[in-house]
């Protein structure tokens, strides 16, 4: 009995780690910058996925500002 306890608490451990790991997560990017004096902002729209997929997008925003030395901004 104790036996089967300890497999069914690892297993629901195991199970809640990986429900964890699978949240989805949200956010929008834009990018401010200067042309001709005016200052033009750059908007993305909104990505949702993994950790890895909104990661992508910080990163996409923060190069594309640095070469209009601009600044990037997420939510």
């Amino acid at each position: 009995m104790k036996k089967i306890l300890s497999i069914l608490l690892l297993g629901s451990i195991t199970l809640g780690g990986f429900s964890l790991q699978s949240c989805e997560k949200c956010t929008t990017c834009s990018y401010t910058y200067e042309l001709n004096g005016q200052t033009k902002t750059f908007s993305y729209p909104e990505v949702c996925g993994d950790r890895d997929d909104v990661n992508d997008l910080e990163d996409l925003c923060e190069e594309e500002a640095l070469a209009v030395a601009g600044s990037c901004n997420c939510d």
